[in-house]
């Protein structure tokens, strides 16, 4: 025992026993070197805690975009190519019997709406990728040109297999504006914005498949043919790939 502790020690004695344990344990409760009480938080944990600070913290580079022109710009482009997916998926609803009236072929029918599905769905995880491997922009622009390209087949197919590949193409591309969309909206939102926007883009996704058969019938029976119904979709799309 050193000669400091001694003498705290016999200090204590003669105050009583209750002061002599308070002495022993005096060293425990010491400031360690450093300058900072046991009960501040170290360094390591100050940096912690300010980089959990800044993830509550909205990035200063997306809140401009609240009211900008440009980012509703961008907001009505990704809106507009979800409800011509849409539109594409429930069109044929009524412009079926006139398709089968023009190119025959009734037992391929089905398969004008399952091209569409099908491809649609196989390419959910192919695009997935290659939003994460690829330049989001030029991946999405992609997908656009492969709507716009399908939409062309379909409308100026002479007959039921091109409409059909027309179709498959048109599937490829719309499931690429869906999840682009989707994706452009959780990378440029706050956590606070993000579910506002992801469910904004399901309401065109939803008029458009009520609209898809209206529009697809009024086509039909005018003087510009069931062929319009697709037609339009690239004009559309192409003002939408202009905004980006």
């Amino acid at each position: 025992m050193s000669a400091e502790k001694s003498a705290t020690m016999l200090s204590a004695d003669e105050k009583g026993p209750g002061a002599a344990a308070l002495a022993v344990d005096a060293p425990r409760s010491a400031s360690p070197p450093g300058g900072s009480s046991p009960g501040s938080p170290s360094k390591d944990e100050e940096n912690r805690a300010g980089d959990v600070s800044d993830l509550d913290e909205p990035s200063t580079a997306w809140q401009e975009h609240d009211t900008g022109a440009r980012w509703w710009a961008l907001v009505l482009c990704v809106l507009c190519c979800t409800l011509l997916y849409s539109l594409d998926n429930s069109i044929l609803a009524d412009v079926a019997p006139v398709i089968v009236r023009d190119f025959g072929h009734a037992e391929l029918l089905p398969w004008c709406s399952l091209a569409y599905t099908l491809t649609g769905t196989a390419a959910i995880l192919p695009f997935g990728q290659f939003f994460r491997t690829f330049n989001i922009k030029w991946t999405f622009l992609v997908s656009v040109a492969l709507f716009e390209i399908g939409s062309a087949v379909c409308a100026a197919a002479p007959s039921m297999d091109v409409f059909i590949i027309g179709r498959a193409i048109a599937g490829l591309g719309g499931t690429g504006l869906f999840l682009g969309g989707i994706t452009i909206f959780s990378l440029t939102t706050t956590e606070q914005e993000r579910p506002f926007y992801m469910a904004l883009n399901g309401l065109p996704w939803a008029f458009g498949m009520i609209l898809g058969p209206l529009i697809g019938g009024g086509f039909a029976q005018s003087s510009v043919t069931w062929r319009a119904g697709f037609w339009v979709n690239i004009p559309i799309a192409g003002m939408s790939n202009h905004r980006l």
